[in-house]
């Protein structure tokens, strides 16, 4: 078995190319010398950053259609950013939906659709009338608040008018001639909330017949448009029954559902927006003794950059010369000298700092979170590909009651009230705005979704497991506990076993071996894990859990003995020796997380099986975990298999995790990763959901509003399933007039709209 050229994906020996569309795209990129750019962007793992906005450059929406692997998201950015012109460009592969900036003078929207088209993609503007290419822009949605504020105005005169004929108090009163006055003046109400109101719902119902696909927008236009053309005739014919009431309902209902849909967005994008502004602003810049004002987006790696106090830091990087007070983005204060990493974001409060860049702009961590931002609000939210089937049969159903209602009914009002009780208006919109509404709290509690489908895994879960490294404050101290022999020699072992090893009680033993004066003496690189195996001076060292090295059979010397009683307390011990002899161990002590106290218990409340994972020795682990409120614990060699059999017993685990560990153990056998402290560490690729800061109470705020999102879109799926079951029936008997069908339609959407906004909202009592 081969592999494909292009994508990497297994082929036969005789093909160089898995697919059809491959062997094409290879042949386009050859052809236009970008071949091994693309390639590399197929088989990368972790997304090339966008660059810095230019202000300057316009921006184009479009949509592609035609993906067959994982990395054509990918490969299609890398092959719009290498076209003339275009700065930039973002696809999200779930989706299709991308956003490109480019140079008008070089190339114009229609070239870079055609580029891509040539590569075999399908690709197309964005013709969704409620979206536009700057963005969630407020204007846009103060131009939606407006179209409702216009809409509802002139719905409710109409309204109120409807009911003045139905009482009969203007044809008492002024005759038949009255009553035509006000026939026509409800016309004349109904067109601008017809035409201005609702100006993108028959836009996308345009759209919709052309593209042959059923859509929320498409049904609510054929209501609104039936209910108005059916009342035509009862402007002049007096007798007939008029619902211009009902078409303005059904444009009110579904420009509100959009307002609450687009409100979720901005605050879902207000995040990103605000991570993005953190990297983009001024910067001062040393070169050769000098100090060069510039933008943060101009700075380049290995920039020496000169932040004052009261600015931001523009990048990441290590602290060149100065010392003082930090204002991380996660919150708190932390002290830096010389030597330190910071991230970029941070205030300087006091003092003075020279840093040297090492990433700038958006390959920053917060540069890489608003990224991840701007994903999720591009990708698909749960339960949209069950609405999309829902509007399908609904678009049936409406077809064949409506005809029956048509030829079977002695009036045309069946029709109508089938065509009202069909209409979806805001119902459809449910499992985005419960979804974003949920991202949204969340994301403002510094815990982003990757996507929509993050979300939902978020939601399945049943059990968390913490590592115990995500519990833990990133410093910790290191104390021999026992040693046999010369401390110097049993140092200098420790820091080889450890020169490679991540986490904070690596960097602990590190710090305190430097201290002893002790370096590495490696013969053979060590291997990282629970055990660390190395040749330290030609001698088999190894060091990590006591239970691993006793498990190679060997045995403890008596003077390393004592630290068995520190063990027996709960303390974190790394044992290490050589030559088949445990000689001694080093005693971690590390402050535990902010709100790690509490996580426990509130984890507990929400339902979930809560599980501490770690490489310490077991009295260590069952002491942390009773102390934190936790069910239980595991140690990481058997973490994979735990989890792998609560998966197959139809159980559903998420992982936490710390930012720095990459990748953490038993993230393979996973369903939802979460990673802490990203805000300083970066944001991994591995991980589903990132938590900025430090405070581990960020997971519970993710994993309890994606709960609440789908607790919201399963009431709104069963409300809504349950409403055109009956409704559809009734109305093409005759048994549910256009008014109280328009009417329950009204209270089911604003009962699941109200819902679906709480999804976000916080758990009473946290």
């Amino acid at each position: 078995m081969s592999r494909c050229q292009l994508c990497g994906a297994p082929c036969n020996e005789a093909q160089e190319h898995c697919s059809k569309p491959c062997a094409h795209v290879a042949k386009e990129a050859a052809r236009d010398g970008i071949e091994a750019r693309v390639r590399r962007a197929f088989q990368r793992r972790k997304r090339a950053p966008s660059l810095a906005p230019d202000p300057e450059a316009e921006q184009m929406l479009f949509e592609v259609e035609g993906f067959w692997g994982p990395g054509c998201a990918g490969a299609a950015e890398e092959i719009l950013r290498c076209a003339a012109g275009v700065h930039d460009a973002s696809i999200v592969g779930d989706t299709g939906r991308g956003r490109a900036s480019f140079d008008p003078e070089q190339v114009m929207a229609p070239a870079i659709l055609d580029i891509l088209r040539r590569y075999g993609f399908r690709a197309t503007l964005v013709r969704d009338a409620w979206a536009r290419s700057e963005g969630f822009s407020r204007a846009w949605e103060l131009t939606l608040a407006l179209r409702l504020g216009v809409s509802v105005t002139l719905a409710m005169i109409v309204f109120v008018l409807t009911l003045l004929l139905a009482s009969r108090y203007i044809g008492d009163e002024g005759g038949d001639q009255a009553a035509g006055t006000v026939r026509v003046l409800m016309l004349f109400l109904t067109l601008p909330v017809l035409c201005y109101g609702g100006f993108p719902i028959f836009a996308n119902a345009f759209w919709a017949v052309a593209r042959r696909r059923v859509t929320a927008d498409l049904l609510t236009a054929a209501a609104a448009a039936g209910a108005f053309l059916l009342s035509l005739p009862a402007v002049v014919e007096h007798k007939r029954p008029i619902h211009f009431d009902a078409a303005c309902a059904c444009v009110v209902l579904t420009l509100f559902a959009r307002l609450c849909e687009y409100r979720a967005r901005r605050r879902l994008a207000r995040v990103g927006e605000r991570f993005a502004a953190l990297v983009a602003g001024p910067a001062m810049r040393v070169r050769k003794g000098e100090e060069i004002a510039c933008a943060a987006g101009e700075l380049r790696p290995g920039d020496v950059v000169l932040v004052a106090a009261g600015a931001r830091v523009p990048a990441d990087g290590d602290v060149v010369e100065g010392s003082g007070v930090l204002e991380p983005v996660s919150g708190g204060r932390v002290e830096f000298s010389p030597g330190d990493r910071i991230a970029a974001g941070a205030r300087l409060n006091s003092g003075r700092l020279v840093l040297r860049a090492e990433r700038t702009g958006a390959a920053t961590s917060v540069g890489e979170v608003a990224r991840i931002v701007e994903h999720a609000l591009a990708s698909r939210m749960p339960g949209s590909a069950a609405v999309t089937r829902g509007l399908f049969w609904a678009g049936a159903a409406t077809a064949t009651f409506g005809l029956l209602a048509l030829f079977l009914g002695e009036t045309r009002e069946p029709l109508l009230a089938v065509l009202l009780a069909a209409s979806p208006s805001a119902i459809a919109l449910l499992p985005s705005i419960a979804g974003l509404s949920a991202m949204g709290r969340a994301a403002e509690r510094l815990a982003c979704f990757r996507s929509g489908e993050a979300l939902a895994a978020a939601a399945n879960a049943d059990g968390v497991v913490l590592a115990r490294s995500a519990m833990l404050e990133p410093r910790a101290t290191a104390d021999a506990a026992a040693i046999q022999g010369e401390p110097a020699e049993f140092w200098s072992v420790v820091a080889s076993l450890v020169s490679v090893a991540q986490g904070p009680v690596a960097a602990a033993i590190r710090e305190r071996a430097r201290s002893e004066g002790a370096t590495p003496a490696l013969s053979v690189p060590p291997s990282d894990g629970p055990l660390s195996r190395a040749r330290v001076d030609g001698r088999d060292a190894a060091g990590g859990d006591r239970a691993a090295l006793e498990g190679l059979g060997w045995r403890i010397a008596a003077e390393a003995r004592p630290a068995l009683a520190e063990e027996e307390r709960g303390r974190t011990l790394f044992w290490a020796g050589w030559d088949g002899e445990i000689r001694g161990a080093i005693a971690i002590d590390a402050a535990e997380r902010q709100g790690a106290a509490e996580i426990g218990s509130r984890l507990k409340r929400a339902g979930l099986l809560t599980c501490l994972a770690g490489a310490d020795a077991d009295a260590a682990l069952d002491a942390q975990a009773a102390r934190l409120g936790l069910d239980t614990w595991m140690s990481e060699a058997a973490l994979a298999d735990g989890m792998a059999k609560r998966r197959a017993n139809g159980r559903r685990t998420a992982l936490v995790a710390r930012a720095a560990v990459d990748p953490p153990p038993g993230s393979d056998a996973a369903d939802l990763t979460i990673a802490v402290d990203c805000a300083e560490e970066g944001a991994p690729e591995w991980a589903a959901v990132v938590a900025l800061g430090p405070d581990v109470r960020a997971v519970d705020a993710a994993l309890g509003s994606a709960r609440r999102a789908a607790r919201a879109r399963r009431l709104g799926g069963t409300a809504a399933f349950l409403y055109h079951v009956a409704a559809l029936p009734c109305a093409a008997a005759g048994l549910v007039s256009p008014m109280a069908a328009v009417g329950l339609g009204a209270v089911c959407a604003l009962g699941l709209i109200h819902t679906a906004l709480r999804a976000g909202g916080n758990p009473g009592g946290q």
